[in-house]
């Protein structure tokens, strides 16, 4: 770790100095600590930069090691990255790099999507996958709401009041192309009897399903959903 002046390290509470290591030619910002099984703790779009209360708890158990993302924290985003596969295999040179050859998997938020798919990807490297609040992932009976499709009035009420946006009921409005694509998309593949267990939790304590096929070998690209055409895009 290198020492810098003390006059430009933040002062939020759970902000921590980070190690450095070279995965597969980009420089990946990490935090480690404890002793044990690895666990590889995925975050979320925020949490970054920082050994939170859960990693020191972790800690206390087992080796828990904190990435932060690539585009995220410490962590450049390269030009090349364009979508969650090239997460999936920087995070297996990551693994690599720090000489870990089978772990147990959480991820938060965003993170538990990326870890759904590093998952699925190298099943037999992860002893465990424990999904926490996984954005992007179906469940059974409830709507997914697509963050990106938010319009700024929706999207930015609920960030400055930190309040749940109101979802349109069916009387109030009609369901825009976007919804009916999502709703009409066939259901997650079969859960695979053999890989790692998996866990997962919403922000709601609700128990959520996620399936992780097993691949015999790892494919370089994943395929991610094709997003509906805007309304006043022509078919």
């Amino acid at each position: 770790m290198s020492d810098a002046p003390a006059s430009t390290k933040p002062t939020w509470t759970y902000w921590a100095e980070p190690s450095t290591i070279e995965a597969d030619g980009l420089t990946t910002a990490y935090r480690r600590d404890g002793a044990g099984e690895p666990i590889l703790f995925l975050h979320g779009t925020g949490f970054t930069r920082q050994w939170l209360p859960i990693h020191r708890k972790l800690a206390g158990n087992a080796d828990v090691i904190a990435p932060d993302l690539p585009g995220f924290g410490a962590t450049e985003l390269p030009g090349e990255f364009e979508d969650f596969s090239d997460y999936v295999l920087h995070l297996d040179a990551f693994l690599d790099a720090l000489g870990i050859h089978r772990a147990h998997l959480v991820g938060h938020g965003l993170g538990a999507r990326i870890a759904a798919h590093l998952a699925a990807v190298y099943p037999s490297r992860f002893a465990s996958l424990t999904l926490i609040a996984p954005t992007g992932l179906r469940v059974e009976g409830v709507r997914l709401v697509d963050a990106f499709r938010l319009s700024p009035r929706r999207h930015g009420s609920r960030s400055s009041t930190g309040a749940r946006a109101t979802t349109p009921t069916p009387s109030s409005s009609r369901a825009s192309p976007a919804t009916r694509s999502r709703t009409t998309r066939s259901p997650p593949p079969t859960p695979c009897s053999r890989g790692p267990t998996a866990s997962t939790a919403s922000s709601s304590g609700a128990p959520a399903a996620s399936s992780l096929p097993r691949s015999s070998s790892p494919p370089r690209r994943i395929a991610t959903p094709v997003r509906a055409p805007r309304p006043d895009t022509p078919s």
